[in-house]
């Protein structure tokens, strides 16, 4: 009698357990953009590829915008300084032969959200430089 107790308590215990301390619930680190999602005139600026990654050819670095603003969509909130990697394309082309131009790499910009294996990425479609008035 005494063992058939036991047994249930040390289940619910141990449940217990694993339900507070978050070991049985799945955590999202990020939440991500809709893929397909369509940026239309966010402010932000070109963020070059960090030194230790930065190769000869800056075309196939990995290049970043960083949003200025807060935005969101639906139940997902992009905070002001967040960063997506842009994908390669006649766009980022531009920005880049303009940035390499100017001092100040600011943006606005237009694109196309993707999200591929837990991250999103921006494929650019327009641009428009900005300048400090």
């Amino acid at each position: 009698m005494e063992k058939k107790f036991k047994i249930p308590l040390l289940a619910l215990f141990i449940s217990a357990i694993t339900t507070t301390s978050g070991l049985g619930v799945e955590q999202k680190s990020q939440l991500l953009l809709r893929d397909g999602f369509v940026l239309t005139g966010v402010d932000g600026k070109l963020v070059p590829p960090e030194s230790n990654e930065a190769s000869p050819d800056s075309v196939h670095d990995r290049w970043f915008f960083e949003f200025d603003s807060d935005f969101s969509h639906g139940k997902t909130l992009i905070k002001a300084g967040t960063r997506l990697e842009m994908l390669p394309s006649s766009v980022l082309e531009r920005m880049l032969e303009d940035a390499n131009n100017r001092s100040v790499t600011s943006y606005r910009l237009g694109g196309r959200v993707t999200k591929y294996r837990g991250s999103n990425f921006i494929f650019p479609t327009y641009f428009l430089p900005l300048a400090k008035t």
